[in-house]
């Protein structure tokens, strides 16, 4: 932090001095053969310095937490509009509910950015009320966003969102559920144990043994565990090593498998299923995982240093700071932390992981139809400097760091 108080403290002394200079008039010059002052031409300037750009208006709807919205003053939303000349008029409807975006849009406002969920886009676009963008604007505004969407979602050109006839987006991917999904494991303490990352069920069963028993943390005591089965996602990654992807929270009939005799069968009644529950039922009754199945969330366990995996049901496109504030805080919290994301295991059978082929759009951003083209490509630089500016990706998705006095 004095580094870079210094630093700045250095390019506001260096600015004042180039302002300064500028203020001095030039001195007249001596002409050494007739001993009288000559000036030159442009000593003095007469052009006016140009007019600042005004501000670019944006309404904006986004998705609200707890139905709390962001007000004008707020310090996020002053630094955004700071950093890319914009006014932003936080929309307070919440894109969740159906029934407040129908009221907003009949009362005639539509905003410049609205969010919206799979499922109510269709009825939007139906209404006329959005505009496109074309595929290339979205490319020279916004490349690195452009190739990562398109990476995760290439069937977007197939969809109701994309105009073929015109190369351009209704709608864009918010980008939520791009890597699908991902366990992440403490390689500090796999460089503890002297092991290398898992690439079979048989290493992963042997590197929940040394995370459970070989002390990884090296604090003397036996208080590790290899990870917590509290909730489906907890076993997406064994489970695709077993041939099957599951869907959230549960398995349902949304779940399932290819057998070898060609039938298509759910997920629970198959022998891949079985042999899945028997290989996480062994490493229970060896002792490997949290044994309190009582606990609501593994987040908190990862965090604080007692799982050595956590896996999770979806990440954001900057991985390294998401998926989300427990990923991030547990190298606050254990500094000399690493971490990386663990590789499909080869599974059952010897056979490749099964996975979802590509996550599916939750959500869409998209563009009123009386948005203008300064406001997209605004709002296109905000999501590219997102994934670009890890200091701006921090500041909108944790805010400020506030001391506050009692």
């Amino acid at each position: 932090m004095k580094k870079r108080v210094i630093s700045l403290l250095l390019a506001t002394l260096l600015m004042l001095s180039v302002i300064l200079t500028g203020c001095v008039a030039k001195a007249p010059q001596s002409d050494n053969q007739t001993g009288t002052t000559a000036q030159t031409d442009n000593a003095v300037s007469t052009t006016k310095p140009a007019e600042p750009e005004e501000p670019v208006k944006i309404q904006w709807i986004g998705m609200p937490v707890g139905s709390l919205y962001p007000e004008d003053d707020a310090l996020v939303v002053k630094e955004i509009e700071k950093r890319f000349n914009v006014d932003i008029e936080v929309v307070k409807t919440n894109p969740n509910r159906l029934e407040e975006l129908n009221l907003m849009f009949a009362s005639g406002v539509i905003p410049d950015h609205i969010h919206l969920n799979q499922a109510d886009l269709n009825m939007v676009l139906e209404e006329g009320l959005l505009r496109e963008v074309s595929e290339q604007m979205v490319k020279e505004i916004a490349p690195t966003y452009y190739n990562l969407a398109i990476e995760n979602h290439p069937y977007v050109f197939d969809s109701i969102a994309y105009n073929k006839a015109t190369n351009a987006f209704l709608a864009i991917p918010q980008g939520q559920g791009e890597l699908y999904p991902l366990t992440t494991i403490r390689t500090d303490w796999l460089k503890k144990v002297g092991a290398q990352m898992p690439t079979n069920l048989d290493e992963f069963e042997e590197i929940c043994r040394l995370f459970t028993e070989a002390d990884p943390d090296g604090d003397g005591n036996a208080n590790t565990y290899a990870f917590a089965a509290l909730e489906n996602r907890d076993v997406y990654t064994l489970a695709a090593a077993f041939g099957i992807h599951l869907p959230m929270r549960s398995v349902t009939a949304q779940s399932y498998v290819k057998c070898d005799d060609g039938v298509v069968r759910a997920a629970e009644v198959t022998e891949n299923y079985k042999e899945l529950m028997k290989y996480v039922a062994r490493l229970y009754k060896k002792g490997y995982l949290y044994p309190d199945v009582t606990t609501t969330s593994g987040n908190a366990l990862f965090t604080n240093g007692t799982l050595g995996m956590k896996t999770f049901d979806w990440t954001y496109f900057i991985v390294d700071n998401r998926p989300n504030d427990w990923y991030a805080l547990t190298f606050q919290q254990n500094p000399n932390a690493t971490c990386e994301f663990l590789k499909p295991l080869t599974g059952y059978n010897g056979k490749e992981a099964v996975y979802e082929q590509q996550a599916q759009i939750w959500k869409w951003q998209c563009f009123g139809k009386n948005t203008t083209d300064a406001q997209v490509r605004k709002v296109l630089e905000i999501i590219e400097t997102m994934l670009t500016d890890m200091e701006f990706h921090n500041i909108i998705w944790r805010g400020y760091e506030v001391l506050i006095t009692l």
